[in-house]
């Protein structure tokens, strides 16, 4: 097995084991090669990911795939942004869930049905602050090569399909409501896509 001391050092993120300890110690065949292993496994996946995004960001590969995103489940990314509102008044409705469905047809992930399980997920188990700091990145990534017409179609998009969920379970008397949180996050949407205007 040829594969540099410095690649190695780099890639090894045990906590307390030095390269001396690893390579002096009597597992040091089998601890290289679990090493090596998970190396190549996570550089497989930030290839996939990016043959099948097109990102050349390698920063931005390595965080899609510590997120646990993978190329088939990559497309389940851009409806991040409804969970989160989904989950604005701390608990995700019935009505929610079902206006979530819709968004999902809307983006033919039924057609991709291991990214449309993703948004399942995160409607199951709160999202976490850095799945849409994540979000926000990979749209901004995105945006950079699409004109302005296309980027505002993407924006209303995303706009109108996240109002749906914030309006499902919202209101009183038959009128339409969407509360603070929700407002908050649909201007964090706003934010993300035109920023740059």
């Amino acid at each position: 097995m040829f594969a540099s001391k410095r690649v190695l050092c780099e890639i090894s993120e045990a906590e307390d084991d030095s390269w001396d300890s690893i390579a002096n110690g009597p597992m040091y065949e089998q601890q290289l090669y679990a090493v090596l292993d998970v190396f190549y496994e996570r550089e497989a996946a930030k290839g996939a990911i990016a043959d099948a995004a097109l990102i050349e960001d390698d920063a931005l590969l390595g965080r899609l795939v510590d997120a646990g995103l993978t190329a088939t489940t990559l497309p389940a990314l851009q409806l991040a942004p409804i969970a989160f509102v989904a989950w604005a008044s701390d608990s995700v409705t019935e009505a929610e869930s079902i206006a979530t469905v819709a968004a999902i047809y809307e983006a033919e992930l039924f057609n991709q049905p291991i990214a449309a399980s993703k948004v399942q997920t995160w409607l199951d188990r709160r999202p976490t602050q850095e799945l849409w700091d994540l979000w926000a990145d990979y749209t901004q990534y995105r945006l950079n090569d699409l004109s302005a017409i296309s980027r505002q179609t993407m924006a209303r998009l995303l706009l109108r399909q996240a109002t749906q969920v914030a309006i499902a379970s919202g209101g009183f008397m038959g009128f339409s409501g969407i509360c603070k949180a929700e407002n908050v996050l649909l201007q964090k949407i706003r934010d993300v896509f035109y920023a740059r205007d």
